[in-house]
């Protein structure tokens, strides 16, 4: 399951990041500049603590 929530937390996170260029360049409106960044937003703050706070990974440290 965490090679899967990792895979969800970069899509999320690209979410986060591409839109803006996209906007800069003129490619997308504001609008779903903004519905993109959410998602990103939301998707990323669900998927990452799932693999990044692992505690088996704690334990063999």
């Amino acid at each position: 399951m965490k090679p899967i929530m990792k895979f969800l937390s970069y899509i999320a996170l690209a979410m986060t990041i591409v839109p803006a260029f996209l906007a800069m360049g003129g490619i997308i409106d504001d609008a779903t500049y903004k519905t993109w960044m959410l998602a990103g937003t939301i998707g990323w703050f669900v998927t990452a603590p799932l693999w990044i706070f692992d505690k088996k990974e704690d334990e063999t440290i």
